[in-house]
């Protein structure tokens, strides 16, 4: 194997380990956040048919939409980090 080839392994192995890592990176920090957000929302959910007195149904659906905006947000947040790294990489080693 060449030199130019076996720069580009290497170039191609940093590129796929660097986005490894940014996902193992993002996936811990989205279930951080599904937690946090989980103990929040069951917390309102919690006040607001106790204390408000708000039909739970009512409720729950609105827990249940804020959670699924949440989910969504942290798939775009991820999917976005990862084309940023691999197009940062791939800029890089055009360069």
């Amino acid at each position: 194997m060449n030199r130019r080839k076996a720069d580009e392994a290497v170039g191609a192995l940093a590129v796929a380990a660097a986005t490894v890592v940014v996902v193992i990176v993002e996936v811990e920090v989205v279930v951080i956040v599904d937690v946090v957000v989980i103990v929040l929302v069951v917390a309102v959910v919690v006040v607001l048919v106790a204390v408000v007195e708000l039909e739970v149904v009512v409720v729950v659906a609105a827990a249940a939409t804020v959670v699924a905006v949440v989910v969504v947000v942290e798939v775009v947040v991820v999917v976005v980090v990862v084309v940023v790294v691999v197009c940062n990489n791939c800029a890089q080693k055009i360069n």
